[in-house]
């Protein structure tokens, strides 16, 4: 059962308190609530085209040429607020286009993967006059059964809108989305949804989902959530640090996402015991999903407070916390058509807690352009040495003659239909070496 990712042809297999920005709605500015030819003539105003051109594909990143849709957030910064899939991770060229306008360049300010959010920038005086801030929903996530507008480029049907409601704010992990049966296709990733009776953006459209063995079934849309968003451009605002952080610990959750509980400690995590449910960090208000705790843990300075209940007493447990690096800041080295990073997802520590470098693009043409190695597999050994820093392993190479022979380990994470991923052996012939960055 795959989701779409509605900014490009990926698919993806299904496994598993912020500050408001106050600002005047279109009902505060007529003293009633605004038609609906009213929505989406503001829409119009601040919705842009997003247009990538990306030569290397970065973990999962497209190839080629790809547009998806953004919205403006900040005239002052000149801000706009669209998807990371659709801004991407990679090398490439970026470009906004408002309505009759002309495209203009843009760079990548904050590029998030938990949350698919990404917040890209033009030149302040590059911006229409005419053009309009969308105005957030901060406070809360909308009602069920509230009348929302998906506002965007499906398929190339560019400035159009679908409407639907919210159906509800269902799991889909490692987050909680608001679910709508508002039609949301490629291209309209990294739009608006809009609420239809105030004409407040309520979530960010990302994805659909259909159950693909079933011929009969109709897709829902899913969107990113307001107010964890707003909480990380209020800290981006301030100038602080919004990257993804995470305790030192597994968590699993029940059905739903709903009470994080500790499933293994580490040896840092000193105080927390498997079993602990996480109620609280810092003092917030109660803490009932993964989603919660991930948002709360954001913009934090070590130790932080965690409140956990412990066979139904509460604990307070000082912890130190794990900070995610930007995608944007990861290095990755192309090592003869093959590209390593540094480990950058979200999920990396339990995935592979010896945080191995990972494959995250393979040029076919290269040496090992049919062999059995793929994106994600982890690079373990480089001519039977290790290598724990990337800049290390860049000396190394270095150092070795043009053309000198290069084997390879790479380690392959065992899937669901296998019994295990095993090693692969791969040998190459030094060629290119040198350091890929994301780029503007």
């Amino acid at each position: 059962m795959p989701i779409v990712l509605a900014g490009s042809r990926l698919k993806l297999l299904l496994l598993s308190g912020c500050a408001a920005f106050v600002l005047p709605t279109l009902a505060d500015a007529r003293g009633a609530a605004p038609t609906p030819e009213e929505v989406l003539a503001e829409a119009v105003r601040y919705t842009v085209k997003v247009n990538v051109q990306t030569k290397i594909g970065l973990n999962a990143d497209n190839r080629g040429d790809y547009s998806g849709t953004g919205f403006l957030i900040d005239k002052q910064r000149g801000w706009f607020l669209t998807n990371a899939h659709v801004a991407s991770r990679s090398p490439g060229k970026i470009t906004l286009t408002f309505k009759d306008g002309k495209p203009i360049p843009a760079k990548r300010i904050y590029v998030d993967t938990f949350m698919d959010m990404a917040v890209l920038s033009i030149p302040v005086d590059q911006i229409p006059a005419s053009a309009a801030v969308a105005q957030l929903e901060c406070s809360g996530p909308p009602n069920e059964g509230a009348s929302v507008f998906a506002y965007g480029h499906p398929w190339g049907l560019d400035f159009t809108a679908s409407r639907g409601i919210v159906s509800g704010i269902s799991w889909f992990s490692p987050q909680r989305l608001v679910q709508t049966d508002a039609s949301i296709n490629h291209g309209n990733s990294g739009g608006p949804l809009i609420r239809v009776s105030d004409g407040k953006v309520v979530g960010v459209s990302s994805h659909s989902y259909k159950d693909s063995e079933d011929k009969n079934a109709t897709a829902v849309g899913l969107a990113q959530p307001m107010p964890p968003i707003c909480h990380i451009l209020e800290l981006l605002r301030q100038g602080k640090d919004a990257n993804t952080r995470m305790l030192p610990i597994d968590i699993a959750t029940s059905r739903n996402g709903l009470e994080p509980t500790v499933a293994s400690v580490s040896s840092t995590a000193e105080g927390f015991r498997p079993g602990d449910r996480i109620v609280g960090i810092n003092g917030s208000g109660p803490i009932r999903t993964y989603s919660q705790m991930v948002d709360q843990l954001r913009g934090t300075v070590e130790p932080v407070s965690v409140k956990v209940s412990r066979a139904g007493v509460e604990l307070e447990v000082q912890s130190s916390v794990r900070i995610i690096p930007s995608p944007l800041s990861a290095r990755a080295l192309n090592i003869s058509g093959v590209i390593v990073s540094e480990p950058w997802r979200v999920d990396n520590a339990e995935v592979d807690p010896a945080g191995h470098f990972v494959v995250v693009d393979i040029d076919t043409d290269s040496d090992l352009g049919a062999s059995d190695v793929r994106a994600a597999n982890r690079l373990k050994y480089v001519n039977g040495r290790s290598f724990d820093k990337i800049g290390a392993l860049y000396d190394y190479l270095a150092g070795l003659e043009s053309g000198a022979d290069i084997e390879l380990i790479f380690w392959q994470i065992p899937e669901y239909n296998e019994f295990s991923g095993g090693h692969i052996v791969a040998k190459m012939h030094k060629a290119k070496l040198e350091w890929v960055t994301p780029g503007d």
